[in-house]
């Protein structure tokens, strides 16, 4: 997969997404959100802690925020949980995908 997106001209390109195509920044995007909500539910149920640093976080939950309703249409998210107001970056990237944090399991991240 590395391979397949170190070349930038596939960053320039649409790419097939069911029917019809998005910009592959789009698709690069959905992976990433893939990646980290579902890589913190394997830590998790194998008893590890998940972290990220503070700038994927913030990418992270950029995604969410751009693809919560849609995902939310076909069963992908479930509807926002409510949040700590001092809630982590990636802590409000889960909540808002319907995902509860782990109480002292989420570190600080930075």
């Amino acid at each position: 997969m590395l391979g397949a997106w170190s070349e930038p001209a596939v960053w320039r390109r649409d790419m097939p997404l069911g029917d019809s195509a998005a910009p592959a920044t789009a698709i690069a995007g959905m992976i990433l959100l893939d990646y980290a909500l579902h890589g913190r539910e394997a830590a998790q149920g194998s008893g590890q802690v998940y972290q990220l640093d503070e700038t994927t976080a913030a990418a992270v939950l950029g995604q969410v925020e751009q693809w919560a309703d849609a995902f939310r249409q076909y069963g992908g998210f479930a509807e926002p949980v409510p949040v700590a107001a001092d809630a982590s970056t990636f802590d409000r990237a889960l909540t808002l995908s319907g995902r509860r944090p782990v109480a002292g399991r989420s570190p600080p991240q930075g």
